[in-house]
């Protein structure tokens, strides 16, 4: 007697397999989540592009502001915005594109250094031109 796996009906049989839904459509019955699919956009993405956006605001708010106002502290205090958030913003949006890691550490730090940095340079710039103004009208 032969075994069921040398028969010759064996040989031949297939296995019946299971069609698998696409990966580009919702499966049937369950609803799309969230807006962002229909574009190809996942959440970290749209976290990305809400940062870089938001920065990229304060730095061309900040251009059109030092544009319209007059005197040198107007202008110093416009640009507060741009290096105080609209730079780390930036950064922070290029640090979550990058994901975890030494890379994204990194551009965070750099978004630090010029958030802290563009604030003590506003600081004593600030204080120079007021001094210099100071030193005009007191002359004759």
């Amino acid at each position: 007697m032969s075994s069921p796996a040398s028969s010759p009906a064996a040989a031949t049989t297939r296995t019946r397999t299971v069609p698998r839904p696409r990966t580009d459509e919702t499966p049937p019955g369950r609803p799309d989540r969230g807006w962002g699919r229909e574009f190809g956009l996942t959440p970290r993405h749209v976290i990305v592009l809400v940062l870089l956006w938001a920065g990229v605001g304060c730095v061309l708010l900040s251009a059109a502001a030092v544009l319209r106002l007059r005197g040198a502290l107007a202008r110093l205090h416009a640009l507060a915005p741009a290096s105080v958030a609209g730079v780390p913003l930036i950064a922070a949006a290029v640090a979550v594109d990058q994901g975890p890691g030494r890379g994204a550490a990194k551009t965070l730090f750099i978004g630090l250094v010029f958030a802290v940095g563009g604030t003590v340079t506003t600081i004593a710039v600030g204080r120079a031109t007021r001094e210099a103004e100071a030193e005009a009208v007191s002359r004759p």
